[in-house]
């Protein structure tokens, strides 16, 4: 049985594979699936969305900011 279509990106079925790993402890945080790649492209200077409007102002979600954040400003996020 196919799940995802053939031209699915192979950054997407990673995310959702770390997203539904059964083990808690190897499953993705909410932090750690924001900054996937998958995402990269949100991440680009000037990137817009398909209708041509500019994105609303994002968190630096990169590794670079997960390291700047808090145990406090994620653990709404966390189960």
């Amino acid at each position: 049985m196919q799940v995802f279509r053939p031209r699915t990106a192979s950054e997407a079925i990673d995310l959702v594979a770390k997203l539904l790993e059964y083990t808690p402890g190897a499953r993705l945080s909410a932090v750690e699936a924001m900054i996937h790649p998958f995402f990269d492209e949100l991440r680009v200077e000037g990137a817009r969305m398909p209708n041509g409007k500019e994105f609303p102002p994002l968190m630096d979600f990169s590794r670079e900011g997960e390291s700047s954040l808090e145990e406090d400003d994620v653990s709404c996020c966390q189960c």
